[in-house]
């Protein structure tokens, strides 16, 4: 279990890089060891840097809200990310080959085509994050070249970063440099825990954030602790620009299929404001809705769990009664 709530692992194939099969480690969360047959099914997909277990203090809070009729919820680890990063070594040595985040897109198919998620006529609703909301545009757009129904009506995009390819060149490549610099090893578990606590860009972080990096994005043995997710392996993951121009251009036809609804944090702290503005104008006329986090960054779900799960609860409310009966969660047994 993950804190109140009950938690299965599997690992998948996600696709084919260099004859290596990179696998992905999925998750299920749930109030319930086997989740009602009804209710919604949400999926989550992270930001580079992040890895599953970020979306928790979000989870916990949104399974307290019965109203919102959440059967159970999936999230994975980027191939190069957490758990995953185990599985697929070949990418240590050779961490550029994602960076074009298809892969993270393959991840979404590979969960959304694996039969572990009984959806049974259920809503499903994706919420990505920053990179993870251009997995899931690539996965909607999968779909469609393919002639065949998407599996999801409504997706939650928070902080999408969708750039033409010149502006995502210089904005994205300036971050690459000061990532693959960064500390990722300690002597202890102590010294890495203080050093996360006290340090850019973590301490700005929730502290139930911080805790769960310390927890779940760290290897921690007796000869000392280091990042599951090294720094140059995470600064590669940070995709090229044409990736950000592919998203940017789909964008109309992935909202013509998809109710979306964008969550932003108030602080322009990685796309400058004049930047942006021009992808907010284009979310008024084409998104269901837009939703701000007050005093949060473009890192919102690690800054302010507390308002995004706010946010997020509040596009659930938004969104048509389903027919299916609320979740009962009196019997659970946690």
């Amino acid at each position: 279990m993950s804190g109140s709530l009950f938690t299965q692992t599997h690992v998948l194939p996600a696709q084919t890089v260099d004859g290596h099969d990179i696998k992905v480690v999925v998750a299920r969360y749930s109030k319930l060891a086997e989740p009602p047959a009804h209710g919604r099914i949400l999926i989550l997909i992270h930001a580079v840097s992040a890895h599953k277990e970020h979306w928790l203090p979000i989870l916990n809070r949104l399974f307290a809200q019965d109203d919102l009729n959440i059967s159970e919820a999936w999230s994975f680890d980027a191939p190069n990310h957490g758990g995953s990063l185990a599985y697929n070594k070949y990418l240590i040595d050779k961490p550029d080959v994602l960076n074009d985040l298809s892969a993270y897109g393959q991840c979404l198919l590979a969960l959304l085509r694996s039969g572990l998620i009984n959806l049974n006529g259920r809503e499903l609703i994706p919420i990505g994050h920053s990179a993870g909301t251009n997995a899931l545009v690539r996965c909607a757009m999968a779909y469609i070249r393919a002639g065949e129904p998407i599996p999801y009506k409504t997706a939650i995009l928070i902080e999408s970063v969708f750039l033409s390819e010149e502006l995502g060149a210089k904005i994205v490549g300036r971050y690459k440099p000061a990532v693959k610099a960064r500390k990722w090893r300690w002597g202890s578990r102590q010294e890495a825990e203080q050093f996360i606590n006290n340090t850019q860009p973590w301490k700005k972080w929730h502290k139930e954030i911080r805790d769960i990096y310390v927890e779940y994005g760290m290897n921690h043995t007796v000869a000392g602790s280091e990042l599951k997710c090294p720094s140059r392996v995470e600064a590669a993951c940070y995709p090229n620009a044409s990736v950000q121009a592919e998203a940017l251009k789909n964008m109309p036809t992935f909202c013509e299929n998809i109710k979306a609804h964008l969550i932003l944090g108030t602080k322009n702290d990685f796309v400058p404001k004049e930047i942006r503005d021009p992808f907010v104008t284009f979310a008024e006329s084409h998104m269901r809705s837009i939703r701000y986090v007050e005093g949060a960054g473009h890192m919102v779900v690690q800054e302010d769990p507390v308002g995004c799960a706010k946010a997020i609860s509040d596009v659930l409310r938004s969104l048509s009664t389903s027919s299916y009966p609320p979740v009962q969660v009196a019997e659970a047994k946690l």
